[in-house]
């Protein structure tokens, strides 16, 4: 430092010459941290409403691909927030049946860095277990899309399940057809059962009592060899 010239304290800042003599002004403390703070803050204002800008634009953007892709089924319930409902139809299956269901899906504030609210509202020729499959699937494909505009996403997936669903009729329909034809069967057996009965109160001969009473007891004797059976009752 130049000789004659007073040392500055940390607590003071030079502001300028006075009657030959440098004038010292206190520090104003804190002043460059509020400003950086200030600074800091109108900076994350900015960044926000720009954020928010991007969500609402995506949004709206993915809302007019959606009304192009799905025109007759795409149907928008409300703008704030955006609520629309798709319907998915499967293909016609093997005797030109379909299976439908209507999905509801709403935006929340900050998707699709978070998942949309989804239900389904009406459905056709699903089974219980159908519609919980679909749930779940809707909520795989939302955590896996996450960050990334969905709807289209979440909606061939479920019109993949629905064309599952409409193959799988075939089978469940081919499976009833085996459980009446299993039920018919213990019913005829149940009747015949109620025949040998009846016989076995009409035979005299104890040796016939007692074929009967094996038949009735195994069940084993088909009821077209009932009449041979009756045949030689009568006969003894």
């Amino acid at each position: 430092m130049a000789p004659g010239v007073p040392s500055r304290r940390p607590s003071e800042r030079v502001g300028g010459w006075r009657g030959g003599e440098r004038v010292r002004v206190p520090r104003r403390a804190g002043w460059e941290r509020g400003g950086a703070r200030c600074a800091g803050r109108a900076a994350h204002g900015r960044w926000r409403r720009a954020t928010m800008t991007d969500y609402s634009e995506e949004q709206r953007n993915e809302l007019e691909a959606l009304e192009s892709i799905y025109p007759d089924s795409f149907t928008v319930l409300s703008e704030k927030p955006a609520t629309f409902t798709i319907t998915v139809t499967s293909e016609a299956g093997e005797n030109d049946e379909t299976v439908q269901t209507t999905l509801k899906f709403t935006y929340r504030e900050k998707y699709p860095d978070e998942t949309p609210l989804y239900e389904i509202v009406s459905q056709e020729n699903l089974e219980d277990n159908d519609v919980t499959d679909i749930i779940k699937l809707l909520e795989k494909q939302a955590e896996e899309n996450l960050g990334m505009v969905m709807i289209f996403t979440l909606v061939s997936a479920v019109q993949e399940k629905l064309n599952e669903i409409v193959d799988q009729i075939k089978t469940r329909r081919e499976e009833e057809k085996k459980q009446k034809e299993r039920e018919a069967e213990e019913e005829e057996k149940e009747n015949s059962y109620l025949k040998w009965i009846t016989i076995l109160t009409h035979l005299t001969s104890s040796f016939w009592r007692k074929v009967c009473l094996t038949v009735i007891l195994l069940r084993k004797l088909p009821w077209s060899q009932l009449k041979t059976l009756q045949a030689c009752a009568k006969s003894c």
